[in-house]
């Protein structure tokens, strides 16, 4: 006896997949599949107890704006070279440029928008540092304050969030 089965999917209360095998002409036998939890994790290029460091997503954030910025200046680049190789060679050897003109100056205004805010962030810390730096350090030095946060002085506590 040869028996047929059909496989049916439905959504069932509090997202849980349904999978029926359904024997015909019977009733459906369900099989509950449980969703799996997604397994993404931000992306730290600092890994280990650094990444809990003062200025650790700062400096992760720099190598990210410094790569997209190489890379779109790269690109940049290369189409300029192929359009100049275009005009000097012959009309077979044509090659087309990576980018468009339109593509390549977004990129250049985007690289220009991206180093202009990493340069603003660098300055706000470097400001900070600056001006609050000369009376934390030695209190850090000689134990009066310690590494973590002093409720009681908002300076510190302001200074011990950006650091």
């Amino acid at each position: 006896m040869q028996l047929d089965f059909i496989v049916a999917d439905n959504r069932l209360p509090g997202g849980i997949f349904g999978l029926y095998l359904q024997r015909m002409p019977r009733c459906p036998l369900p099989l509950l599949i449980q969703p799996l939890n997604p397994t993404h994790e931000e992306l730290r290029w600092i890994h280990g107890p650094g990444k809990n460091e003062r200025f650790a997503d700062f400096i992760g954030h720099t190598c990210d704006v410094a790569a997209g910025i190489r890379s779109s200046l790269q690109i940049i680049y290369s189409g300029d070279l192929v359009r100049e190789i275009n005009l000097d060679g012959d009309a077979d050897d044509f090659a087309p440029p990576a980018v468009g003109k339109a593509d390549a100056a977004n990129l250049m205004r985007l690289s220009i928008a991206a180093a202009s805010l990493l340069q603003q962030v660098s300055r706000g810390h470097i400001d900070l540092l600056n001006t609050y730096w000369p009376e934390y350090s030695p209190l850090l030095e000689t134990g009066a304050i310690g590494a973590e946060p002093d409720s009681e002085n908002p300076l510190i506590s302001q200074l011990h969030a950006v650091l």
